[in-house]
Parts: C-alpha cells; sequence; structure tokens
C-alpha cells in the first residue's frame, strides 16, 4: 500500500504478489472496461450500453453506502413502568438518485456517443482508483499470495459477498505492504488502524 506499488489485477497478476512472505494487503474495487460495457466504435444500441452503466454504478453504490440498522428503541418510564414503550428500528442508506439522470442525460445529448463514452468510463476508472479499499485483511501465518489465493476461492466469505454485489474477482485488484518476519506480530493491530482509518466496506462483518 505504497504510491511506489501500483495495484495487481486480480486474479490475472496474482503471480506477483510474494509467495515467501507475510504483510498487509488491501483490495479494490475498479470499474469495468469498456469492452464489458458494450462501448465499441460500431455499437449502435447506446441505450444497452447506458444500461450497463447504469448497474456498474449501481453496484458499486450499494458496495460502499448500503448499510442498515435493526434494533429496538425504549422510551422509560421509571415511575410507570406500565408505560414504557418499545419502537422497532429498520433503517436503511437513503441517497438521492443523480447518476441515471447525468449519464442517460449524456447518452440523449451527444451525437459523438462513442468518444464521450469513453470518456465518461475513463472519467469513472481515475475515480474509483481514489476511493478507498473494500477490504483490508493481513497474512501472519502464511503468505500473502496464499492468503489471497484463499479469497479467489469461489466458495471464500469474500467471494460470497463480492458475488451478492455482483462484482466479480476481474474488477478488483491489490495492493499490499510485506511485513519482515519479525513484524508479523504487529500484523493484527495495523490492519486494524487500516480498517478504522478507510471503513472498508467488505470488512465489515
Amino acid at each position: 500500500m505504497s504510491p511506489t506499488n501500483p495495484q495487481i489485477k486480480l486474479p490475472d497478476e496474482l503471480a506477483l504478489i510474494p509467495a515467501n512472505s507475510g504483510g498487509i494487503y488491501a483490495i479494490f474495487c475498479e470499474f469495468p472496461d469498456d469492452r464489458e460495457l458494450g462501448i465499441r466504435p460500431d455499437q449502435d444500441d447506446w441505450d444497452l450500453v447506458t444500461r450497463n452503466m447504469l448497474k456498474a454504478l449501481e453496484r458499486r453504490r450499494r458496495l460502499f453506502e448500503d448499510r442498515s440498522l435493526t434494533g429496538t428503541l425504549v422510551h422509560r418510564a421509571d415511575d410507570a413502568k406500565h408505560l414504557r414503550r418499545e419502537f422497532k428500528l429498520d433503517a436503511r442508506t437513503a441517497h438521492p438518485v443523480i447518476a441515471p439522470a447525468v449519464v442517460s442525460r449524456l447518452a440523449a445529448s451527444t451525437t459523438e456517443k462513442y468518444a464521450a463514452f469513453c470518456y465518461l468510463t475513463r472519467l469513472c476508472r481515475n475515480t474509483y482508483t481514489l476511493c478507498r479499499p473494500i477490504y483490508v485483511g493481513v497474512a501472519s501465518e502464511q503468505s500473502l499470495r496464499t492468503r489471497l489465493e484463499q479469497h479467489l476461492q469461489a466458495d471464500s466469505p469474500l467471494s460470497t459477498r463480492l458475488q451478492e454485489y455482483q462484482i466479480p474477482w476481474s474488477q478488483t485488484a491489490c495492493n499490499y505492504l510485506e511485513l519482515p518476519a519479525a513484524n508479523k506480530h504487529m500484523a493484527r493491530d495495523l490492519e486494524r488502524i487500516i480498517q478504522y482509518i478507510c471503513t472498508p466496506p467488505l470488512s465489515l462483518r
């Protein structure tokens, strides 16, 4: 997790992850490439591209921002317990719907749709490189590569959570910081510090 350590595409570049050392790693969500979105010079169905763009944006919005609260609020009446009232709470994040209107307006307003969508997706990809990681973890009992290989298994908890948001591993990248063997006992504390700073959504149980 250093400016000099570029993000590594998962799973294609997994071999670039150290196989003999542990450390701390962060997984980032990337924006789909133009091919996945259907953007190409001979495209004649730009409504399809618009729908693909909106799906990609919505999945990432949910990933980063969707939260729910459930519980009970109690109105106490200490001197009259028979007047005690309880209120069930079930709250979810609410968001203004901005992106659909912006993308749809762009698709409707320009005749140079290929260039416009290429510019928009390049902007989205650059923006997502600035977003906080979606997961931060530590490899203290095994190597960084072994730990990530475990995550990449189809039935791993992290794979399952990504599937809930319909985000494939091919739209993720990884960064890491190796820790010398003598410092491995610090790994858990460092992991908690990084999680505290950036609150990665998929690290929340």
